[in-house]
């Protein structure tokens, strides 16, 4: 989230920054509310009865049936757009650059000869990586701030996934119902 609202930050002009943000906010919501709907129409379609496990490398035996179904397709999915972000990501211009950054991707210094300078542009790049490994870590309070959202986050990660767990012991119901009632509150917050 932070990455796409400093991209937006930089890339769109100041007039249409309001309207990108909200389109930003309305596709978040719209996965959120699709992603319950579609594990819950795979575990409705997907023959309960149906199982079928294979071994991987590294791991061991996996089970795939109707409960993890959702799971295997969102790992191909999330497979599908990395691969997509790796092969057509492209730099976008700034348009909104504060510090005279030059828009274009070529360097000033690209006719270095590389022999020297190229270590010299290594090591530089070390004490960067250096120097901001020793930024995180000299204040406390940065590493700590980390782990508490990184906590939180799988908290609720762990909470929405025991969802149709927790649901199918206290009220009866089968897995997608909790799914189509996350999908619905979802939906609610999209208009």
């Amino acid at each position: 989230e932070v990455v796409n609202r400093q991209l937006i930050s930089a890339c769109v002009h100041f007039n249409y920054m309001t309207k990108a943000s909200a389109a930003f906010v309305v596709a978040g919501a719209a996965g959120m509310s699709f992603g319950p709907l579609l594990a819950a129409l795979l575990v409705t379609f997907v023959a309960p009865d149906f199982e079928e496990d294979f071994d991987l490398p590294f791991i061991g035996g996996v089970a795939f049936n109707h409960v993890s179904a959702p799971g295997f397709l969102m790992a191909a999915l999330w497979f599908c757009q990395l691969m997509a972000v790796v092969l057509s990501f492209s730099e976008p211009d700034r348009i909104n650059s504060s510090h005279g950054e030059s828009s274009s991707p070529v360097k000033k210094d690209d006719k270095k000869p590389r022999g020297a300078a190229g270590a010299q542009e290594n090591d530089s790049c070390l004490s960067q990586v250096r120097e901001v490994i020793m930024l995180v870590f000299r204040n406390p309070a940065l590493p700590v701030t980390l782990f508490l959202f990184g906590y939180i986050e799988m908290i609720c990660e762990v909470l929405i996934s025991s969802c149709a767990m927790v649901s199918k012991r206290y009220f009866g119901w089968d897995g997608s119902v909790p799914g189509f009632l996350i999908a619905s509150l979802g939906a609610l917050v999209l208009p």
